[in-house]
Formats: structure tokens, C-alpha cells, sequence
């Protein structure tokens, strides 16, 4: 009678331990690079700023319902099959209308549409903001939106990886490695709808003390302590409310470093300022792997 209780109480703890274990986020990457054997984007530098299609294929536009159409007016992520990760203030809006899809595989469309897209368009069933979202501080500026089918993968299509490992202040080549992402207005010859055009630079990242003095100085705000901040390096183009990514290319899949919060992308304006991902994994895992 012992024994049999007692390995039902060994079973019980064991069964408890594996059902508990945390995902290995690390370990998430590298089954989405077995997925995807050989280069899972196209992506290169060239002087065009404007990104071509399978370049960045995690990247997401968000679409709200805006008298009888949907217009895009927010960027995300994708991050699996089911979750996009998004910045909060694109879900607390000043309006309360919440994004009803999300655009996948996509670099260029009209900002404003009638159909739904069976083949790039996919319904979300929740959004978790996190808890502590300050929307006046603009801290934890981070929600994932949970969508109601599961994404099929395809060339233009694949999630990203997330940086939870070097904190960028240790890391001596991460300028190198920075890429922003942002979607853009376009408007075309007169007669023709206004376009929305995903677009690429390179970035330098800031460090968090310079960068909380900038935002002192000129608007009497310090940084979080879970933000970091990134410059454009280019005067271009990248000038948007609808927000990217930042992000690293490994050769093979993207890994998002931060998730846009506020401030300019231009390169002689203020840093943009990012909420790190690294400092949200546990929240993250638990919402999306759990």
C-alpha cells in the first residue's frame, strides 16, 4: 500500500514539474530555424529605403474599422503561429476602436480597404496589454495580440525571433547588427489611393543615459527602466505614428530588440524610444507559450 502511494506521489510531482517547466525562448528560435532551412528572408542593404516583399516577412500592419473600411494605422510583429507583439498605445486609443486584423506578408497596400484578404489578413481574438502600461509615462508600452487562426508559413510569412540574452550596453557590434522598420504614407499621382510602404534603414543604438538626458532636457520626461532607445542614420524617410520594430538579422531569421514606444525616427531628431523585450520574456513566455 506504501509503495503505490508513494509512486503516485512521484508521478504527481513529476507530472506537476513537466507541466510547469518554462519554455526556452532560445530554444523556440531555434525550431523556427529549423523550420525554415537556409536564408528565411531575402533581405539585404541597398540604397533603396523602401523594403522589398520576403525582406522582413514577421512584419504586421494593423487594420481598424473606419466607416465601413478598414484603415491601417499600427505596426506589430509576428513572434509564432497565434501572437503578434504590438506597442499598447495601439490598443488604449484616444478613440477606443481596437484593430479587428492584422496584414502579414504585405510591403505595399492601399491604407484604406473594403475586403478582407484571405491570403494575408488574419482576425485577432484577444489583445493583452501589459498590466503595467503607463499611458501618460508611455512605459511598458508593450500588448500581444492573440489571433484566431494559425498563421501558415510561407516565404513572405515567418515569425521572428526575440533578443533575451546581451543586454545591448555590453554588446560592442550591436550598431552594426540594428535595423528599423516602419510603414509609411505614400501618396501617389493625384487620382490614386494613398499607399501604405514598409520601409528599412539602418540604426545606432543610444545609450540609455544619453538618451534620458535628451528627453529631459527637452521634455522634462527620464527614461523607463525597461526602455532603450535607437537612431536612424539616415535623413530620409522613416517618419510615421504607424511603428516597427527594432530589430537584428542574423542571416537566417530576425530577432526583435524592441517593440516602438514614442519619439522621432529621423536621424537629427530625438531618439526613438523602444520598449526592450529582454526585460519582458517572463510575460511574454507566459502569455504565449504557456
Amino acid at each position: 500500500m506504501y509503495s503505490w502511494l508513494h509512486f503516485c506521489f512521484v508521478c504527481a510531482i513529476v507530472v506537476a514539474v513537466v507541466r510547469t517547466s518554462p519554455v526556452d525562448l532560445n530554444e523556440k528560435c531555434n525550431e523556427y530555424t529549423r523550420q525554415f532551412p537556409g536564408s528565411a528572408s531575402s533581405f539585404q542593404w541597398t540604397n533603396d529605403t523602401e523594403a522589398h516583399l520576403t525582406e522582413f516577412p514577421h512584419i504586421a500592419a494593423l487594420a481598424y474599422p473606419s466607416d465601413k473600411k478598414y484603415r491601417f494605422r499600427c505596426g506589430g510583429t509576428l513572434i509564432s503561429n497565434k501572437y503578434v507583439i504590438l506597442p499598447a498605445h495601439c490598443v488604449v486609443t484616444a478613440d477606443r476602436i481596437q484593430p479587428k486584423f492584422v496584414r502579414l506578408g504585405a510591403v505595399r497596400f492601399p491604407i484604406e480597404i473594403t475586403r478582407i484578404d484571405p491570403q494575408t489578413d488574419y482576425h485577432i481574438k484577444t489583445i493583452k496589454v501589459h498590466p503595467n502600461y503607463n499611458i501618460r509615462e508611455k512605459t511598458n508600452n508593450i500588448a500581444l495580440a492573440e489571433l484566431k487562426e494559425e498563421v501558415i508559413f510561407t516565404s513572405s510569412i515567418r515569425p521572428a525571433c526575440l533578443h533575451t540574452s546581451t543586454d545591448p550596453e555590453d554588446d560592442q557590434d550591436f550598431d552594426s547588427k540594428l535595423i528599423l522598420t516602419e510603414w509609411t504614407q505614400r501618396d501617389p499621382n493625384k487620382g490614386s489611393e494613398c499607399q501604405l510602404v514598409l520601409n528599412k534603414t539602418r540604426a545606432i543604438y543610444v545609450p540609455s543615459m544619453e538618451c534620458s538626458l535628451e528627453y529631459t532636457l527637452k521634455y522634462n520626461k527620464t527614461l523607463g527602466e525597461n526602455q532603450i532607445c535607437a537612431k536612424s542614420t539616415q535623413n530620409s524617410v522613416i517618419a510615421s505614428e504607424i511603428g516597427g520594430p527594432l530589430q537584428i538579422y542574423n542571416g537566417r531569421l530576425f530577432t526583435v530588440v524592441g517593440v516602438q514606444s514614442h519619439g522621432g525616427l529621423a536621424a537629427n531628431a530625438i531618439p526613438t524610444v523602444y520598449s526592450s523585450v529582454q526585460r519582458y520574456f517572463k510575460w511574454i513566455k507566459n502569455t504565449v507559450w504557456n
